[in-house]
């Protein structure tokens, strides 16, 4: 299971309230063929992306499982 194909959120600096705007973009770049040279190969059987995200000393957790069309 490929992660942090981009080096990770602490690589491009965490900034607070874009994370999750970034984990998104990150996914939706993967599962479009559009992620450039942190590419991965997404096979048919398996079209799917997670992303999961935590705020407020972890008060606030979301996760969000995305299927390529």
């Amino acid at each position: 299971m490929p992660m942090n194909t981009t080096g990770g959120l602490i690589g491009w600096g965490h900034p607070t309230g874009a994370t999750g705007v970034h984990q998104a973009v990150t996914i939706w770049q993967q599962l479009t063929g559009k992620a450039g040279k942190s590419q991965i190969k997404i096979t048919d059987d398996r079209p799917y992306g997670m992303t999961i995200n935590m705020g407020g000393d972890d008060v606030t957790v979301v996760a969000i499982v995305y299927k390529r069309a």
